[in-house]
């Protein structure tokens, strides 16, 4: 589950996916082709649905346009995540 202040914040799927891949690796740059795979395994898909799931992510985030409170895009390379992630014990990270 996602929460923030409190209260749990709605949230696709594949989104928490990309999510957790990022929050797995915080600082490192993750490739888009990267997440593509990890995300989706085994299916062909469109950089455009990560697109579009990285916008749900983001406002679920409550990220603006243009203002990287959490994820980062590196241009032409793919996403990081920007926040400190600390670990509490195994699964639980905030």
């Amino acid at each position: 589950m996602l929460a923030h202040d409190g209260r749990a914040v709605r949230i696709g799927g594949r989104a928490f996916d990309i999510l957790t891949v990022l929050v797995g690796r915080p600082g490192q740059v993750v490739g888009k082709r990267e997440l593509i795979n990890l995300v989706w395994p085994s299916l062909f898909v469109d950089e455009s649905n990560l697109k579009t799931n990285m916008a749900a992510l983001r406002r679920a985030l409550g990220e603006r346009h243009a203002e990287a409170l959490y994820i980062a895009t590196v241009i032409g390379r793919g996403y990081r995540f920007i926040c400190p992630v600390r670990t509490f014990g195994e699964g639980y990270c905030t």
